[in-house]
């Protein structure tokens, strides 16, 4: 469904922003083996709404992000992900 507030944005759209925060988790899911669903399923979204989100097509709500870092151990959000303040 339509999720709000979207606190957290790709403000360069198509401009490779998204597709760098796409590649970053994927390596990082990688290297911690843990799989896209996995992953949506640990912060309580869909494997679709998960694919569509790294591929910044959807932003990721802050709370999202909060989650990941915490099970991906990512000390600093924004070497991942795109804000926008």
């Amino acid at each position: 469904g339509m999720e709000s507030p979207n606190l957290v944005k790709s403000p360069n759209k198509g401009k490779g922003a998204d597709r760098i925060m796409e590649v970053r988790l994927y390596a990082i899911l990688k290297e911690k083996k843990i799989s896209q669903k996995q992953l949506a399923e640990q912060i309580g979204i869909s494997e679709h709404s998960m694919c569509n989100k790294m591929k910044g097509r959807v932003p990721f709500l802050y709370r999202e992000v909060v989650k990941i870092c915490r099970i991906l151990d990512i000390e600093n959000p924004l070497t991942v992900f795109e804000t926008e303040k």
